[in-house]
């Protein structure tokens, strides 16, 4: 029974109505907590309620300005490179697909705010404990949602203030290979180790997947390194670039990727496009 609940609520969570749907039930619940005089149905409240708008602004669809294809019928990128590249291909031009930073200022803005409120919600709930002494249910889950908030939304802050301040990010069609700059870190694989590319969903939201042949014909940095594992056994794939940092829309990058991946002559005027 328990293992068809999970796979049940895994199968909910996949898609964007699952996930709002989600938001709503713990609004709703934390609602009725408040009513009952609970002061954690407050909290709750915030918490998920903001939440879940800030998971709607967030996931929904960007708007792009229409682009136009070459002779070959394939959208171009910005002929240029990305920032380290040059640690993975002795070519310094390419194809780029840049991400957008709009988009993580609004992550950043977003994340900033949580980790206050789950701040204060900590502060609140160690403070009730110290003037009862006892951690009631109301106060452990006051405290406990403000932890996951510092926690989850911390981490989304960094990536999207490291996007906002770091290298730019994008993926970009490179003569030997394509190399990916995401939130999450680096991604390097030539186009002789690459086994597929496509566009995933997760929750609604789309994402550029990369696949090789083996776990090893990829190159990867900071937290992709780390999911690696994680993404090519539960996801099928070894790397992901969310769909919505990027100018165009995912299936123009794909559908590039396997342009150039299928025709060795055409990738090799990568370094020449920009003239």
């Amino acid at each position: 029974m328990a293992s068809l609940l999970a796979s049940a609520y895994r199968n909910v969570m996949r898609s964007k109505a699952g996930t709002v749907l989600a938001f709503v039930v713990m609004t709703v619940l934390s609602g009725l907590l408040a009513l009952a005089g609970d002061v954690s149905g407050y909290f709750g409240l915030l918490f998920f309620g903001g939440l879940g708008v800030v998971y709607l602004i967030i996931s929904r669809r960007p708007r792009r300005a229409p682009v136009a294809a070459d002779d070959s019928g394939i959208v171009s990128g910005t002929h240029v490179t990305l920032s380290g590249a040059n640690r993975y291909t002795t070519q310094t031009v390419g194809m780029v697909f840049p991400g957008r930073q709009g988009f993580a200022l609004a992550v950043t803005v977003g994340s900033a705010i949580f980790v206050a409120a789950g701040v204060v919600f900590v502060v609140v709930g160690m403070t009730s404990t110290m003037e009862s002494p006892g951690l009631t249910p109301s106060v452990a889950f006051i405290i406990g949602i403000g932890a996951v908030s510092i926690a989850f939304f911390g981490l989304c802050g960094v990536l999207g203030l490291r996007s906002l301040l770091g290298v730019s990010g994008g993926i970009a069609l490179l003569p030997e290979g394509i190399y990916v700059q995401a939130p999450a870190g680096r991604a390097w694989v030539r186009w002789q180790d690459l086994a597929g590319a496509y566009v995933g969903y997760t929750q609604g939201q789309a994402h550029i997947a990369l696949c090789a042949k083996t776990s090893d014909a990829i190159e990867l940095s900071g937290l992709n390194q780390r999911l690696h594992g994680l993404n090519r056994k539960y996801f099928g794939m070894d790397v992901g670039y969310p769909g919505q940092y990027l100018h165009v829309s995912p299936d123009t990058v794909v559908s590039a990727i396997h342009y150039y991946w299928q025709n060795p002559q055409a990738r090799e005027q990568l370094p020449d496009l920009r003239n």
